[in-house]
């Protein structure tokens, strides 16, 4: 995971979206710009031009209509990386990599195995839950 630059503003279509009963905030540019952001990674295991690609709602919706169309919420994530996130409710507090504040590669040590077909492992330099979970997520995928 590293950190992120959206590019704002936001799609206009995703206003107009949210106006509608069963509106899409997949509208117009928003597919192209969140893989343009994103370097067409996923956020997660950045994995680059992934196979099954999913807008995520960084936080759930759960029927929020604003928070279903926040172009701030909507981040570009591969699917497996997607379902394993949906699968644990502690996945719900993780670093926001869009959020300046949140300097990933000072919060999250990326450990490299001397061979490249190691694997990469991850340590928190800070002992709070939202860098702990960020950290069990990315052990997981």
């Amino acid at each position: 995971m590293i950190n992120i630059l959206k590019s704002q503003p936001a799609p206009e279509c995703l206003a107009s979206e949210s106006q509608k009963v069963s509106g899409d905030y997949k509208c117009g540019d928003v597919l192209h710009r969140i893989k343009q952001d994103f370097k067409n990674k996923c956020y997660i295991c950045e994995t680059k031009g992934p196979t099954t690609i999913n807008v995520e709602h960084f936080l759930p919706h759960r029927g929020d209509v604003q928070r279903k169309f926040d172009w701030n919420n909507l981040f570009y994530v591969c699917g497996h990386c997607n379902n394993t996130k949906l699968a644990k409710s502690q996945y719900d507090n993780i670093l926001d990599c869009t959020n300046s504040d949140n300097r990933v590669v000072d919060l999250i040590e990326h450990i490299f195995g001397p061979l490249k077909s190691d694997s990469l492992d991850f340590k928190a330099q800070i002992q709070s839950q939202i860098v702990l979970n960020t950290v069990a997520l990315l052990e997981e995928v």
